[in-house]
């Protein structure tokens, strides 16, 4: 299997662990690392200060003796704080600053965060550019969302996705991205269930 270069990091195999809240934490991204991983992404962590010293976030930037690259997830809203949290997490061990904006979870998206930050291009490229400049070292996009609707309960995992969800974004994303040195992209899958 080829590898894939991120900055100076060469992934080897290009199997990327992709980050889950409560499921990524430290002990499982060194397991899928011994098992074959080329990058394991943390838990999103928050770009809020004021929650860094908490039990839970303590836990989840704890990357000392994990395998590199380290690659962390910052989750947040305001460019300036987001910068601040990807200097922080690049002092604390991170080779990767990831940016989140698939998080559907309610109390993210309430904050304005994870996949509510697609409703407002012009700030994601803020964000972009100012957690780029910010940091030495890549700054990845994980889990943009695609959107599908499907009629509730869920549809089964093998059937064909329904028709694009109304008044969310496809994304037009590719040139604040570009312009901001975003180095890496990840599409994840969401599903919105009528109710």
């Amino acid at each position: 299997m080829h590898s894939m270069q991120i900055g100076p990091h060469s992934i080897h195999p290009r199997v990327i662990l992709a980050p889950m809240a409560g499921v990524t934490d430290k002990p499982f991204r060194v397991l899928c690392k011994r098992l074959g991983a080329g990058l394991c992404v943390s838990e999103m962590t928050t770009s809020d200060p004021r929650f860094w010293h908490t039990a839970k976030s303590r836990h989840r930037m704890d990357h000392v003796g994990e395998p590199d690259p380290v690659s962390v997830q910052i989750a947040g809203t305001v460019p300036a704080v987001m910068a601040e949290a990807a200097r922080y997490n690049v002092a604390h061990g991170a080779q990767l600053i990831d940016i989140n904006m698939g998080c559907p979870a309610k109390k993210v998206c309430n904050a304005w965060a994870g996949s509510a930050l697609m409703r407002d291009e012009a700030l994601v490229a803020q964000i972009f550019e100012a957690v780029v400049a910010a940091v030495d070292v890549p700054v990845t996009l994980a889990d943009i969302p695609l959107f599908t609707r499907v009629a509730a309960p869920a549809a089964p995992p093998d059937a064909a996705p329904g028709p694009a969800a109304p008044g969310l974004p496809a994304t037009g994303l590719g040139l604040p991205l570009t312009v901001a040195g975003v180095v890496l992209l990840a599409l994840a899958w969401t599903t919105l269930r009528r109710r």
